[in-house]
């Protein structure tokens, strides 16, 4: 590592300890009540006590304000809101054993509009449930389970109730890096036409292509059954863009933003841009962790730790290129994942290293971010959530 690296490491991480230290805890009534929109934060908290947290943001005082605990569930390390409905999904992530199976939760607001209820749970189709999603109808719901290297899709209700899994694909594959043994699916991203799921896999060094049936809730490897990624790269996160064209995987081991064209018809996917996050580190120490696109399209949004920074591109609307246009502390340690609030004038980091959920704004027309200076201390947070409609909004 370069002496010039290291001093602009230890500037970006002075910089994130100064955003904490000025971060007021977010906004409260004349009362001393918290207000504004609820949303929930997922975390690592393991044991009684611990699981998913219910906070509020008030957009009139860009700040957040913690309300508590809202359900008490064992590693709820990812949460997923259904599309429609005020209903949210909890990815339960029980490490007591390598072969313990995840559990996905459907909850739903009690009449606080903040506590939480679980009303049904199924199988997550494997070991380690880590990351899903939904289809826009939200009625299919994708799981990816790191420590089994399976993807999994499970039906879902009128009412927002999960089901049995309907189809559980097993990857295949290894890689270099001690990490490396075996499979391990780390995220699942459906395309725009609700036709192909992608599982990056952090343990085969590949993203993996499913074809996904809609009416039967099964999966098939797709014509191009996988893309090869670079040997110890580590797959971990993708995106794929609204208007169906585009695929933009994001490495952990190797920081690295890998852009695809998408052939809607067959799912292939064509290899267009190579864009490097951060330096490629000897140490190990600069990752890659989240990726996402702005509801719009214009801008892709990556996290990396280490330099715990965000990073913001533009995309080209005929290219789909991605060209920086910012990058700034993301005001903590380890930004494990981040979400877009009301509107998407709003970013929630999860700085999970550091034990905080910190506010950034987002101007919908430039993509470019702000630190409001506002974050809430929850411990190992991972990711969080808007409900749709859901009482109290």
């Amino acid at each position: 590592m370069t002496g010039r690296f290291r001093f602009m490491r230890s500037l970006l991480a002075g910089c994130a300890f100064c955003v904490v230290q000025v971060a007021h805890a977010g906004s409260a009534g004349a009362d001393g009540t918290c207000t504004g929109q609820v949303f929930y934060i997922g975390t690592q908290g393991s044991g009684p006590g611990e699981g998913v947290y219910a906070a509020r943001l008030d957009e009139t005082r860009a700040s957040l304000c913690l309300v508590g605990l809202a359900a008490e569930v064992e590693r709820p390390t990812w949460i997923e809101a259904h599309p429609q409905k005020p209903i949210l999904y909890v990815a339960s992530d029980d490490k007591s054993s390598a072969e313990t199976r995840g559990l996905i939760l459907a909850m739903r607001p009690e009449s606080d509009g903040t506590r939480l209820e679980r009303f049904a749970e199924a199988d997550s189709g494997g070991a380690g449930a880590t990351h899903m999603t939904l289809d826009t109808l939200g009625t299919s719901l994708f799981v990816a389970n790191f420590r089994s290297g399976t993807a999994a899709v499970l039906p879902v209700a009128e009412d927002g109730a999960v089901a049995a899994p309907t189809a559980s694909m097993q990857n295949a594959g290894s890689g270099p890096k001690k990490r490396q043994q075996s499979p391990h699916a780390h995220a699942v991203g459906l395309d725009a036409g609700g036709q192909f799921l992608f599982v990056p896999d952090l343990g085969a060094d590949r993203l993996f292509i499913y074809r996904f049936d809609a009416a039967a809730h099964t999966m098939a490897p797709a014509a191009m059954p996988f893309v090869a990624m670079p040997p110890g790269s580590g797959p971990r996160h993708v995106a794929a863009h609204p208007d169906g064209r585009f695929v933009y995987l994001l490495s952990e081991f190797s920081p690295v933003i890998s852009v695809f064209r998408e052939d809607a018809e067959t799912g292939a996917l064509a290899a267009i841009q190579t864009v490097a996050v951060m330096e490629d580190d000897e140490a190990d120490i600069l990752k890659g962790a989240e990726i996402d696109i702005s509801p719009d399209g214009r801008f892709v949004y990556v996290s990396g730790r280490g330099e715990d920074c965000i990073v913001a591109y533009a995309v080209d609307a005929q290219s789909g290129i991605l060209s920086e246009i910012q990058r700034l502390p993301s005001g903590g340690q380890v930004p494990w994942s981040f979400s877009f609030g009301p509107g998407a004038r709003w970013l929630l980091v999860t700085n999970q290293g550091s034990d905080r959920v910190n506010l950034f704004r987002r101007d919908i027309v430039t993509g470019l971010l702000t630190d409001t200076g506002s974050s809430i201390t929850v411990g190992k947070p991972t990711s969080a959530a808007f409900l749709q409609a859901a009482p109290g909004f």
